[in-house]
């Protein structure tokens, strides 16, 4: 019953764990920020950055604001097609930006996998801002 709870509130960021871990770069990115947005926004939130750029650094020490505001700078670029693509090229591949995006692609990443090991420290499924600018673990018993 419990492992049940656990995996339909937790399957979101596990799986875009599973995503980042098996992917090019660029996905790594989209896939991270789609599996934090899962764990530390509400659905019909706006201002999903704003979110981030408040819980995460609490949660994830090591992620700074300025890391998530490039996460999502990288990912409109991306989306947009304003990036030339491949992003990670031989003839990329020692040019300061595109390390400089590399760098932050797998930054994402890490700051996922830190997030969902947060979430099993506190036997939490999200995390929130609790009103007072900080956070608070959603658990089971908060349903």
């Amino acid at each position: 019953h419990k492992y049940v709870w656990k995996k339909q509130n937790t399957s979101v960021p596990i799986t875009a764990l599973s995503y980042v871990m098996n992917r090019m770069p660029i996905e790594q990115l989209i896939y991270a920020v789609i599996g934090l947005e899962s764990v530390y926004v509400s659905k019909n939130q706006k201002h999903k950055q704003e979110q981030l750029k408040l819980l995460l650094p609490q949660a994830c020490p090591g992620i700074t604001q300025e890391d998530i505001g490039r996460f999502y700078s990288l990912r409109s670029e991306l989306i947009h097609g304003d990036l030339p693509l491949p992003v990670c090229s031989e003839e990329t591949h020692f040019d300061p930006e595109s390390m400089l995006n590399r760098q932050c692609f797998t930054k994402a990443g890490v700051a996922l996998i830190m997030t969902l090991r947060t979430l099993v420290e506190h036997n939490a499924f999200r995390i929130r801002n609790n009103g007072a600018g900080g956070i608070r673990y959603l658990q089971e018993s908060d349903l």
